[in-house]
């Protein structure tokens, strides 16, 4: 009957609005942006798609890359597509900064950066009127068509996100620590990222605070707590993050790589050269992985090379077998 059909969408609709509420509720008390992207896929599960998916925008390297997932056939992780490339609808719901909806999906319509759906969603997520990702859904498996409701709310989900992205980023204001005119006694180059072979960061760190006092701005990624790095070697004006899992609101998690290299990107952007000393590299293999590391450390490296700073990685070689070593070799001007 006509109320019981009623009762039943409201019930639906009762149940959807929960779970969003939920959603706000958890992410108000998290920093951890991987932590923020999981619970947002996991609404998009809850909600009742077969496949959700958040896809990053990589402004560096110009591309939008797939980052984590929920559901069946999900891309591999780091599936990426070329921002200029318009035929991909993930790409343009993140460039026309709207949302992109299909019913009936036929190949010449467009291309998926999934294996093929006949109904899906793409919603960007705006931060700061930049595009800063993108949340795809489908139902790969059942079938069942992409309604109004589904559509409200990814939007919702996505709006929650760019709040929670919004209210957790850090800008960090490029400023040098002196701008002595004395002459440089390190030969380091612009453009350029540096391996320095020690087992504690000393070379590493006298390289970075002589470019820091001859006025190149810099940002240090370290191991050591902060306090400890200025009082030791009298740094007052250098942002310095803690790379660790404690909740201390100067650490960042190795398990949240993604805001990390936001905030860098912001960084070296706000500035003509810049330095970046990234002490924590044997830690960040053995919290993540090998390949992890390298990935990383060739992103920053990406981020370094396009914005005429240098990046600077103190490096513990025993750590590291010899085929890994050869592997970051390859990447780096080793000292």
């Amino acid at each position: 009957s006509l109320n019981r059909e009623l009762e039943l969408r409201i019930q639906k609709r009762s149940k959807r609005i929960e779970i969003l509420l939920d959603t706000r509720q958890n992410l108000q008390s998290e920093r951890n942006w991987e932590k923020g992207m999981r619970t947002i896929v996991e609404s998009m599960v809850n909600l009742g798609f077969d496949r959700s998916g958040i896809a990053l925008v990589n402004p560096t390297r110009g591309i939008l890359e797939y980052h984590l997932g929920k559901g069946a056939q999900l891309p591999p992780k780091g599936t990426s597509v070329p921002l200029s490339d318009l035929d991909y609808f993930a790409v343009k719901c993140v460039r026309e900064k709207r949302t992109i909806y299909m019913e009936h999906y036929t190949p010449d319509k467009g291309k998926q950066l999934t294996s093929e759906s006949e109904t899906f969603v793409w919603v960007p997520i705006i931060v700061q009127d930049e595009a800063f990702a993108a949340l795809g859904a489908d139902n790969i498996e059942t079938g069942r068509k992409i309604d109004e409701d589904d559509i409200q709310d990814m939007e919702i989900l996505a709006s929650m996100c760019s709040a929670f992205i919004d209210r957790t980023r850090i800008l960090v204001e490029p400023v040098a620590e002196n701008q002595l005119k004395t002459k440089r006694t390190h030969n380091v180059e612009n453009s350029e990222g540096y391996i320095v072979l020690e087992s504690k960061p000393q070379k590493s760190l006298e390289i970075f605070i002589e470019l820091v006092t001859h006025g190149v701005p810099g940002f240090i990624i370290s191991r050591e707590h902060p306090q400890k790095l200025r009082r030791n070697h009298g740094l007052t004006k250098t942002p310095i993050f803690w790379l660790s899992q404690s909740e201390d609101p100067s650490a960042m998690s190795p398990n949240d790589l993604s805001k990390l290299n936001y905030i860098l990107r912001g960084f070296v952007e706000r500035t003509e050269e810049s330095v970046i000393l990234f002490d924590g590299a044997e830690y960040l293999a053995t919290q993540t992985s090998f390949e992890t590391l390298l990935k990383y450390l060739q992103a920053l490296k990406d981020i370094i090379v396009t914005s005429n700073s240098i990046l600077i990685v103190p490096l513990f070689k025993d750590t590291l077998t010899h085929i890994e070593f050869s592997r970051l070799e390859r990447e780096f001007v080793v000292l």
